[in-house]
């Protein structure tokens, strides 16, 4: 018998002032940083540093989690990081990444609509 199951996922919101750390995948579609949680992963904590690790070369001093979603088979995990250490060199999973004034989020594609709302709601709240 199988079960039903969820992929979850962990992004990341950081953000400085007005501007949030935006990455450009291979569609020219902008996302947040972050990834799946892998199966053999202990917890994720670690899952999350290593998926931002890998994709941005940073490290994330403090963060919070800011909200949970559900949508079709997938759960996320979003959280905000105003704290790290680093600087933003990209893997080969993103083509180019940009410090995105809020006020200029419905300039550009992004993965999912609602993800413009929830930047907002982060960054002026």
């Amino acid at each position: 018998m199988e079960r039903d199951r969820f992929r979850v996922s962990n992004k990341v919101c950081f953000f400085d002032d007005s501007e949030v750390l935006l990455l450009a995948n291979h569609d020219e579609v902008w996302e947040l940083p972050g990834g799946h949680l892998e199966v053999s992963d202990d917890n994720v904590d670690i899952a999350l540093r290593r998926e931002v690790r890998e994709e941005t070369s940073l490290a994330m001093v403090s963060y919070d989690l800011a909200r949970l979603h559900k949508y079709e088979d997938q759960f996320a995990m979003f959280w905000t990081c105003q704290e790290w250490d680093g600087e933003v060199t990209l893997s080969g999973e993103h083509q180019d990444y940009a410090w995105v004034d809020v006020d200029r989020l419905d300039d550009i594609v992004v993965t999912w609509p609602g993800l413009r709302d929830l930047i907002r709601d982060w960054v002026q709240g």
